[in-house]
């Protein structure tokens, strides 16, 4: 199953393709689904920071695996950085390094996507997850400004850094 959602380039988007995915999975083990909203948020925070483009969030699932992808139209491809402690950003796909099995980046005609799985044959999930049909999941126009705001307030609990987007 493959499903997406485009994003208008604006600030509150990020915390909207995090929205997104959860709608998507919706009976997702708990922690694989907050590791899942914290690297789509480093990527489509990336995204808006340096394609000059609205994004698209891309969740595929297949038998034991999920891949998410974000895709822009900015040039270039991400390099990990390794930024010193006094640096406030670029650390973002040590974030995805880290928390996913494996992740990359292709050049596309216009751009790129930069993408991650998560493999549950691994040991990631306690179960596959479950992906909700019946979502009518279109083109954000607005935020759900409530839900937008318990998303950030519960993420900032265990993901500080999430604030940032």
């Amino acid at each position: 199953m493959r499903v997406s959602g485009r994003f208008e380039r604006s600030d509150h988007m990020v915390a909207a393709s995090r929205r997104f995915v959860t709608d998507v999975l919706p009976d997702m083990d708990p922690q694989a689904r907050d590791a899942i909203e914290l690297m789509v948020s480093e990527l489509a925070s990336n995204a808006l920071t340096h394609a000059v483009s609205a994004f698209e969030v891309v969740v595929e699932i297949s038998e034991g695996s999920i891949r998410v992808e974000v895709r822009d139209d900015g040039p270039g491809q991400p390099t990990m950085r390794f930024p010193d402690h006094h640096e406030p950003h670029g650390r973002g796909l040590q974030v995805v390094g880290r928390l996913s099995d494996e992740w990359g980046s292709t050049a596309e005609a216009g751009g790129k996507q930069v993408w991650f799985t998560l493999d549950f044959r691994a040991g990631n999930a306690s179960e596959e997850p479950h992906v909700d049909e019946s979502l009518d999941i279109g083109r954000p126009d607005e935020p759900e400004t409530a839900s937008v705001d318990a998303l950030v307030e519960g993420a900032s609990e265990t993901h500080p850094q999430m604030l940032a987007a």
